[in-house]
């Protein structure tokens, strides 16, 4: 787990990691909803749009996430969020630049590529609390540390866990890498063969079931 540096630009940072095939798992939306496009495509201003805020503004992959977990990701489409996403995908196209490789959206871990992920859905999964913790006074510290002593059972941390109790950004790079770990083993929510045009379009977070429901 690192911060990123005035040095070196964070797609040089992580294109130096990559050395064989590399899952990135990346914590902002990568897509945005579908009926949000149909509907703006045609739209003047003043007109009325027949549509709901949650079919405005949420993606399919986000109301499983509520629906499966109970935890509401943040609407791209209304929020502050949707310059994180438009920041999030021209990161990827500089990771894409720097290393020379496609990185495409992977739906499968056989070939190198990008994920979406939420740590708040990670943390959810296995039944820890998300309340608190990026907060940056000494709440939010005791609160990571907590998450921590949860998570430790699953990583072996290759920096000084210091680091991530100090600041919600690091832990939620761990996080990050706990999802791609689910990933790859195949320990997540999947999209179902009727939703897969949906979500390949919109994009979808790749999260684990809940714990006690994983055999």
């Amino acid at each position: 787990v690192s911060l990123g540096t005035e040095v070196e630009s964070i797609s040089k940072t992580v294109a130096g990691w990559i050395s064989g095939p590399t899952v990135i798992a990346i914590d902002t939306p990568l897509g945005w909803p579908t009926p949000m496009s149909a509907a703006l495509s045609g739209h003047h201003a003043g007109e009325h749009i027949a549509l709901s805020g949650d079919e405005m503004f949420s993606r399919l992959t986000d109301r499983t996430v509520y629906q499966t977990l109970g935890k509401k990701p943040l609407d791209v489409g209304a929020n502050l969020i949707a310059r994180a996403a438009l920041a999030a995908l021209g990161l990827i196209q500089q990771i894409r630049d720097d290393t020379g490789l496609a990185l495409p959206l992977l739906w499968d871990p056989s070939e190198s590529g990008i994920i979406e992920v939420y740590p708040a859905a990670t943390l959810r999964s296995r039944g820890l609390t998300s309340d608190g913790y990026k907060k940056k006074n000494d709440e939010g510290f005791t609160v990571r540390r907590r998450l921590l002593d949860g998570l430790l059972s699953e990583v072996e941390l290759a920096t000084d866990r210091g680091l991530v109790e100090r600041t919600d950004h690091t832990l939620d790079a761990l996080l990050c890498m706990i999802a791609g770990a689910d990933f790859v083993y195949g320990n997540v929510v999947k999209p179902t063969a009727k939703e897969m045009e949906t979500a390949r379009r919109e994009g979808w977070i790749w999260f684990a079931p809940l714990a006690e429901s994983t055999s």
